[in-house]
């Protein structure tokens, strides 16, 4: 049967997992890149870095599985939203803008005044991080970029684009652009005509286990299909398959994850063709330890952040860390930034390491209470690689109340797995073995302190936003 390669191009890393045919994982590679910031609110990278990465990271994640000679499938999955633009000649127009860039905030208004149905058809309201407010950014400030534009793309499609020559991109991407129809899974018309955008430079819309032809340029001895957004592919890996399961991923952003059966505001088109995704995103999730591990901690590892929270007690000795250090998602206003809060005399680094940690899950908790995600709270999945640290997925346990599983499977493996169910190892996703941990349960002497500790971050959140929105007026 060969393996199964997941290739992951993700917000500060490239990560590479290879599975054989009994579902084990042989090997995981990861090598990281930069985030470039020209200008302030901007998050920008080089593809060519992209590229040179991950082929170093499949040589040596190939090369230490063992399969270097086996046929291979790959599958690819990476980093939401953000922009690729091509000219005729195949070529990156301009550095690509990133998922976390807030440029964009004047065509973002703009989207809702020009078309006031809009999150009746791709599920959100307009926000700087879509492909579409992006795109009309260049429109407006590069404007022959723009003319010479002739495809976009983005950031995993220009991937495997690269490798195997294929223009396309898949519903759970698509639906991440801001100009795609949650509702039929096409492109939105509407949308594209009032934006006066041409949808021949938008990719054709398939299916993530679409075949996608030779990956050579990558790796000997392969085919491929499309892939999945990085979102996706990691609710696929914690098997969030079925109505109401949910899961938490902790990577650079920290994310909700919960599948439904229908279109509704906040969801975007899952991989089964009968589910829809709900993702809430606290984008400075693992970003917040290592940017106190670097300011802070005079470049301390985030291992060793954690280790420090965890001798300050929970609640952090009345320490709140507001984890905004990239603004709101989908703020419009002048963005809201990371504060601590409650800081005194006697506070010390590690009830501010704490607080940073524990700032994260109040966040995630915070959106969950805002929104109405009709999820199963039993037993939460908890994935990415913050998950090595237990006090983190301990104290999230308790935010939640809620018992746990840790999921040892990412984004790469999530992706991996499209290119399974491609292959006919399983029928359907829901057919896949996705669980693969214990049950962990939550201390409920934690839970029941962690209560009062998230109301105090919510007032003083709420209190945050009320002193930003009276300065602005």
């Amino acid at each position: 049967m060969g393996s199964l390669v997941g290739i992951d191009l993700g917000t500060s890393a490239c990560k590479v997992t290879v599975v054989r045919d009994d579902l084990s994982v042989v090997s995981v590679r990861s090598n990281p890149y930069p985030i470039d910031s020209p200008h302030p609110g901007w998050a920008e990278q080089d593809q060519d870095a992209w590229w040179e990465i991950t082929r170093d990271t499949i040589s040596r994640g190939m090369g230490a599985a063992g399969v270097r000679d086996d046929y291979s499938t790959v599958s690819f999955t990476g980093q939401m939203n953000g922009l690729v633009l091509l000219g005729s000649d195949g070529r990156v127009l301009r550095p690509p803008i990133m998922w976390c860039d807030h440029r964009a905030n004047r065509e973002v208004d703009e989207l809702e005044d020009l078309i006031p149905e809009y999150s009746s058809i791709v599920g959100f309201d307009p926000f700087p991080a879509f492909t579409l407010p992006q795109l009309l950014w260049v429109k407006r400030n590069e404007p022959e970029t723009f003319r010479r534009c002739v495809n976009i793309l983005v950031p995993k499609d220009y991937l495997r684009y690269r490798a195997t020559g294929t223009m396309a991109t898949d519903w759970t991407d698509a639906s991440g652009t801001g100009a795609f129809d949650t509702n039929t899974r096409e492109w939105s018309t509407l949308i594209l005509d009032r934006c006066g955008v041409d949808r021949g430079i938008l990719p054709n819309v398939v299916a993530p286990e679409h075949p996608a032809g030779d990956a050579d340029a990558l790796l000997d001895h392969t085919d491929s299909v499309v892939g999945i957004g990085d979102q996706f592919a990691e609710a696929l890996a914690a098997g969030v398959v079925t109505a109401g399961s949910m899961s938490i991923s902790l990577g650079t952003s920290a994310n909700l994850l919960v599948s439904v059966s229908h279109p509704t505001e906040g969801a975007y088109c899952h991989a089964p063709r009968d589910q829809w995704l709900k993702l809430e995103s606290v984008q400075s999730g693992g970003e917040a330890v290592a940017w106190f591990a670097n300011t802070m901690c005079g470049g301390a590892t985030a291992e060793a952040v954690l280790e420090l929270a965890a001798s300050s007690p929970p609640g952090a000795s009345g320490v709140r860390f507001l984890p905004q250090l990239f603004g709101l998602r989908k703020e419009r206003k002048e963005p809201i930034r990371a504060a601590f809060l409650g800081l005194g005399i006697n506070s010390n680094l590690a009830d501010m390491a704490r607080a940073v940690v524990e700032g994260v899950a109040f966040e995630l908790r915070r959106r969950f209470e805002s929104g109405s995600w009709n999820a199963n709270l039993d037993t939460l999945t908890l994935t990415g690689g913050g998950t090595r640290s237990e006090l983190w997925c301990s104290i999230i346990g308790a935010v939640f109340n809620s018992q746990y599983r840790v999921g040892s499977r990412d984004a790469a493996f999530g992706a991996a797995m499209v290119a399974g169910l491609r292959n006919k190892w399983w029928l359907d996703y829901s057919d896949a073995p996705w669980a693969d941990s214990n049950i962990v349960e939550t201390d409920p002497i934690m839970a029941n302190a962690y209560i009062d500790h998230f109301h105090d971050y919510c007032v003083k959140f709420d209190r945050v936003c009320e002193e930003r929105d009276g300065d602005s007026e």
